[in-house]
C-alpha cells in the first residue's frame, strides 16, 4: 500500500478519536500518532473518511507524491506499478482491466467502477471507463487514488464487481499558484498542461478554486505488421485487399505507425464556497489502431472518438449535533462515433466490392440527483448511520450503422435504431459500530431499481478486529452487480444479431479475510479471497425460440437462419491470495514496497464444455518498487518493476489456444528541482519490457496456415525514454 505524504497531526488525532484510542500514557499517544500520519485515509469505501485498516474492504492509496517519484503517466501505469491486486492489458486499442485473476476480455472497463470524487465515470451506453490514456484525467490535478478490491455496489450500485477506483483531485491549498507541464514520450509523443490552483473569499465565505487542461497526442510507436498470408477475396475471386492505397497481393502486412495514433484534449474545473461545491469535466478521446481487427485498412486509418461532458454541484451541511445532510445534482452527456475503412469486399454488405467505410454512432444522456444523512449517534464515531437515495434519468440511444461504398459512398443501414428513456433509483443503508476499542463492525445494503433491468439487491457485511497493537483482522462478505448495458440488450443488424431486451445483471459473490500488521514504518499484509460469478452476459449462439420470435417481429430477414444475441450463459469461480509489503527508511527518504496475487480463475461457458481459464487474464502477478530521496535541490532516484504470468490469447480460434508469453517490464525514474533555476523541475524515465506481445491476436488470421502456424499478437512498445519539464509558481 502507498502512503500518502504531508498528513497533519490534527488529522491523525480526529482518527485516534474516531478509532476509540484513549491516552493512557503520553508516549502510547505519540507512538499512535506516529503510526496513523503513515497510514492512509479513505474515503470511498464507506463514502466517510477512515483508516485503511479499518475500512471494510482491501485498500490501495497511490499518492500524488508517488505518481511523480516512480514516473508514472497513466491511470492504468499506476495500478500496473502501485496497487495491490489490480492490473491492465494494452491490446493498442484500450486498456482491459482485471482484478484479482479476473479480466474480462473486451469489457471496455464496464466490470470496475471509475469514479472522479465521486462521480461516476463509466457511461451508461456502453459500460465504458477507461483507464489508459483515454481516462482523461490530468494527473497533475490527482491529489490520491482510492484503488479498491472486490465488490463495491453496496453503496455505487452497477458496474462496481471487480472494484473500485476514485480519484480524488487536490485542493487548492496543495495546488495554489500556476502550473504548466510539458512532457514527451519520445519521440512518438507530446502531452502539455496548464492549470491553476486559489484560495479566496467569495459572498463572505471561505472559496477555492482549481482548473486544469491539458492535451495529448500520440503518433506510433512503428510497429510492423504481419506478413499474413490471406489468399483470395470470397467474393470477388480476387486476391484480398487490405488497404485502399497499396498493391492488392492478398497478404496482410504494413507499417503500424501510418495508422496507431491517440489525441486527448481534457479540462477539469472545481469550485467551493463555503458548504457548497461544484466541478466540471470535459474531454474527448480519438484514436485509431491497425491491430484488433484484421480487415481494417492497414494504411489508411479510420477512428473511433469518445466525448464527454459532465457536471456535479454538491452542498453539505450539518442539520444537528449529530447529523449531517449531503445532496448533489449531476449530470453527464456522452456520446460516441467509428468510422472503419473496410478494404475487403468479404467484410462489407452485398454488392460493395469496392470496400466499404463502417460507421457507428451512439452515446448517452444522464441526469441524478443524490441525498444522503449520516448520524453520528455518540458524537465520538462508535456507532454511526448512513442512509442515502440516488435517482437517475437517463436517454441511451444508437444512431445509424452503417456501411457506406468507399467508391459510391452509397449507404445501407445494418441496423435498428433505437432509443429507451430509462429510471434507475437506488437506496442505501449503513451501519458501523465500534462497541470495544479493539472491534468494528459494518453492515450495510443497496437496493437497485432499474426500469429496463429490475430490481437488486447488493449486501455487504466486515468486520475488523484488531487484536494486538498495528496488527488488524477483516473478514468480508459482499455482492456486487452489473446491469446490462444498453448496447448489450438493443443491438440488432437484422441479419447477423438479434437484440437481447430481457438480459438479468451479471452477479458477483464474494467472500474475503485479511491481516495486516504495522510496525513503525513497515507494513505486511496477506489477504484470502473467493467470488463466484453468475449469468455472466456474453455474446453467444441465439436459440431457435429467439430466431422465431425475430422472424416473426421482423427484427431478423427471413433469410437469416442463425444469427448472434448477447444471453446470460456464463460464470466464473475465483479464489486466490494478495500479499503486500511496503516501508520507509531514513526519514522517509528511503522507500521500498512489494505485493503480488496468485489466483485460480476458471469460466463455465454454460454449455456443457470444461472450464476454460479467463482470456488475457493473468493468473499471477504483481510489482515491486524502490525509491531514495537525495534531499536539497539533488534528485529522486526510483526504480519500479512489474511482472504478470502467461495469459491465454483472447478472441482467437487457434487450436490449443496460445498464451502470451511471461511478462518483465522495469522503470528507471529520475525527478526533481533544476539546479539554480526557481520553479521549474524535471521528470525523466526509462522503460523497458522484457516481453514483445500482449495476450491479443494481431492480424485476420483465425486459425494457422501453411504460411502463418503461429498466431501473431498485439506487439509491446518494449523500449521508451519520457522526459519533461514542470513550472509551478506559487502565490
Amino acid at each position: 500500500m502507498i502512503r500518502r505524504a504531508n498528513r497533519t497531526v490534527g488529522a491523525a488525532g480526529t482518527l485516534l478519536a474516531l478509532l476509540g484510542l484513549g491516552a493512557p500514557a503520553r508516549a502510547d499517544r505519540d507512538s499512535d500518532l506516529a503510526s496513523l500520519l503513515e497510514e492512509p485515509v479513505v474515503s470511498t469505501v464507506s463514502k466517510k473518511a477512515e483508516a485503511a485498516s479499518a475500512a471494510p474492504a482491501t485498500v490501495t492509496v497511490i499518492s500524488s507524491e508517488d505518481l511523480r517519484r516512480y514516473g508514472i503517466h497513466t491511470l492504468a501505469e499506476a495500478l500496473n506499478f502501485l496497487s495491490m491486486g489490480m492490473i491492465t492489458e494494452n491490446n493498442q486499442e484500450s486498456a482491459d482491466i482485471g482484478a484479482r485473476g479476473v479480466l474480462i476480455a473486451g469489457d471496455y472497463g464496464s466490470h470496475v467502477l471509475l469514479l472522479l470524487n465521486g462521480h461516476t465515470l463509466n457511461e451508461p451506453w456502453a459500460g465504458t471507463a477507461y483507464f489508459d490514456r483515454g481516462a482523461a484525467i490530468p494527473l497533475e490535478i490527482v491529489d490520491h487514488i482510492e484503488v479498491i478490491l472486490g465488490p463495491g455496489s453496496v453503496l455505487y450500485g452497477s458496474n462496481a464487481m471487480l472494484g473500485v477506483i476514485n480519484v480524488v483531485t487536490r485542493s487548492a491549498r496543495d495546488f495554489a499558484g500556476v502550473h504548466a507541464v510539458v512532457e514527451s514520450e519520445l519521440p512518438i509523443s507530446i502531452r502539455a498542461a496548464v492549470g491553476v490552483g486559489k484560495e479566496l473569499t467569495l459572498l463572505g465565505k471561505p472559496a477555492e478554486v482549481t482548473a486544469v487542461a491539458e492535451y495529448y497526442a500520440s503518433r506510433g510507436p512503428g510497429f510492423t505488421l504481419g506478413p499474413q498470408v490471406i489468399g483470395n477475396d470470397s467474393v470477388t475471386g480476387m486476391p484480398t485487399r487490405f488497404s485502399f492505397d497499396g498493391t492488392v497481393t492478398g497478404t496482410w502486412r504494413g507499417d503500424a505507425s501510418a495508422t496507431l495514433f491517440s489525441q486527448v484534449p481534457s479540462a477539469y474545473a472545481r469550485l467551493v464556497v463555503g458548504d457548497f461545491e461544484v466541478s466540471a469535466r470535459a474531454a474527448i478521446f480519438r484514436r485509431w489502431s491497425p491491430f484488433y481487427d484484421g480487415d481494417d485498412d492497414v494504411k489508411d486509418p479510420g477512428y473511433e472518438q469518445d466525448r464527454w461532458v459532465s457536471l456535479d454541484a454538491r452542498y453539505h451541511a450539518r442539520v444537528s449535533s449529530v447529523a449531517q445532510v449531503s445532496a448533489r445534482l449531476y449530470g453527464d452527456l456522452y456520446d460516441y462515433a467509428e468510422l472503419e475503412p473496410l478494404p475487403s469486399a468479404d467484410a462489407c454488405p452485398a454488392g460493395q466490392v469496392n470496400g466499404c467505410y463502417y460507421h457507428l454512432e451512439g452515446g448517452s444522456k444522464v441526469l441524478g440527483t443524490e441525498v444522503q444523512v449520516s448520524f453520528d449517534w455518540f458524537h465520538d464515531g462508535r456507532f454511526g448511520t448512513l442512509v442515502g437515495f440516488d435517482g437517475r434519468l437517463r436517454d441511451v440511444y444508437e444512431s445509424a450503422q452503417d456501411y457506406s461504398d468507399a467508391v459510391t459512398g452509397a449507404q445501407q443501414q445494418a441496423d435498428h435504431d433505437y432509443q429507451h428513456f430509462e429510471q434507475v433509483l437506488g437506496a442505501y443503508l449503513e451501519q458501523t459500530a465500534r462497541p470495544v476499542t479493539w472491534l468494528a463492525l459494518n453492515a450495510g445494503a443497496r437496493v437497485d431499481v432499474d426500469s429496463a433491468s429490475g430490481a437488486h439487491l447488493s449486501p455487504r457485511a466486515g468486520v475488523t478486529a484488531s487484536a494486538w497493537r498495528g496488527g488488524s483482522f477483516k473478514a468480508i462478505y459482499a455482492e456486487a452487480f452489473r446491469a446490462p448495458s444498453a448496447y448489450e440488450r438493443y443491438e440488432s443488424d437484422g441479419v447477423t444479431e438479434i437484440a437481447s431486451p430481457h438480459l438479468l445483471p451479471e452477479v458477483e459473490r464474494s467472500v474475503e479475510a485479511s491481516f495486516e500488521q504495522r510496525v513503525g514504518s513497515h507494513r505486511f499484509f496477506v489477504g484470502v479471497f473467493r467470488a463466484w460469478w453468475t449469468d455472466l452476459v456474453a455474446l453467444g449462439s441465439a436459440s431457435s425460440a429467439a430466431i422465431a420470435a425475430a422472424h416473426a417481429s421482423g427484427e431478423l430477414a427471413p433469410s437469416s437462419t442463425t444469427a448472434m444475441q448477447y444471453v446470460n450463459q456464463a460464470s466464473i469461480e475465483n479464489y486466490g491470495v494478495n500479499l503486500a509489503f511496503d516501508g520507509s527508511a531514513l526519514a522517509r527518504r528511503l522507500r521500498y514496497g512489494v505485493a503480488a496475487t496468485a489466483a485460480y480463475s476458471r469460466n463455465d461457458a454454460g454449455d456443457g464444455s470444461a472450464p476454460t481459464e479467463l482470456p488475457a487474464a493473468a493468473q499471477v502477478f504483481g510489482n515491486a518498487r524502490l525509491s531514495y530521496d537525495l534531499g536539497g535541490k539533488l534528485p529522486v532516484l526510483a526504480l519500479i518493476g512489474r511482472f504478470a504470468g502467461t495469459r491465454p490469447v483472447a478472441n482467437t480460434s487457434y487450436v490449443p489456444t496460445p498464451y502470451a508469453p511471461p511478462l518483465v517490464e522495469l522503470r528507471a525514474a529520475l525527478s526533481g528541482p533544476i539546479p539554480l533555476v526557481s520553479h521549474f523541475s524535471y521528470r525523466a524515465s526509462a522503460n523497458y519490457a522484457f516481453a514483445s506481445s500482449a495476450p491479443y491476436p494481431s492480424g485476420p488470421l483465425t486459425q494457422p496456415t501453411p504460411q502463418n502456424p503461429q498466431q501473431q499478437l498485439v506487439p509491446i512498445d518494449r523500449f521508451r525514454v519520457t522526459v519533461g519539464l514542470a513550472y509551478d509558481l506559487p502565490f
